[in-house]
């Protein structure tokens, strides 16, 4: 992998500090490949690293007159591609979480028969589980998307919403409880 030359970004912090377009095209073409390969080892995409080396090209641009060296306008794009692959894998990891904990993780029963994913239940079940879920009290609500859409613990909920533990398990019983009545679907939508 080749290393930007120091000769060529020497001359262009002022050009980038001005938005001028050819000073920032040439940080791009010296940066670019090299934060690419860099999300690239995070996010495992080479689409998703793309996309954030493209966006962290542009918090650069939005913050050029804060720049004051060279150095730092390199070091804010190395971070900025750092936190945002992170924030990437995080993303997609709630989103295959609150596929498995709303609907996924287990079978509902409907009398004899046993449906063994949402899809035999019917297409719109995700759609009514999240319309529910809306509708519960805004603790609970709170509670709710905390421990199924975001993955927390009791304990960093309990922390987020100011309220001890208990109460946030108390939420969450209450939550289940409501969603299973209002959805019809028995004791076999959620865990408790």
């Amino acid at each position: 992998m080749r290393k930007p030359d120091p000769d060529k970004t020497a001359g262009l912090l002022s050009g980038l500090q001005a938005g001028e377009e050819k000073a920032f095209r040439v940080l791009h073409r010296e940066y670019c490949p090299l934060l690419i390969g860099y999300s690239f080892g995070v996010v495992a995409s080479r689409e998703a690293a793309e996309d954030v080396v493209s966006d962290a090209f542009c918090k650069l641009f939005l913050a050029r007159k804060d720049m004051s060296t060279m150095g730092h306008a390199r070091r804010f794009l190395y971070l900025v591609t750092r936190n945002m692959s992170v924030d990437q894998v995080r993303a997609r990891s709630r989103e295959r979480l609150v596929d498995c904990n709303v609907v996924d993780l287990v079978n509902i029963s409907n009398g004899d028969e046993t449906v063994n994913s949402y899809d035999d239940y019917g297409p719109d079940l995700m759609e009514r589980v999240y319309r529910e879920v809306e509708r519960l009290p805004e603790k609970s609500r709170a509670v709710f998307k905390g421990y199924f859409y975001e993955g927390l613990t009791t304990a960093e909920i309990a922390i987020r919403l100011d309220i001890n533990t208990q109460t946030v398990l108390n939420h969450k019983s209450g939550a289940v409880k409501t969603l299973r009545k209002r959805l019809g679907l028995g004791d076999f939508l959620f865990p408790s």
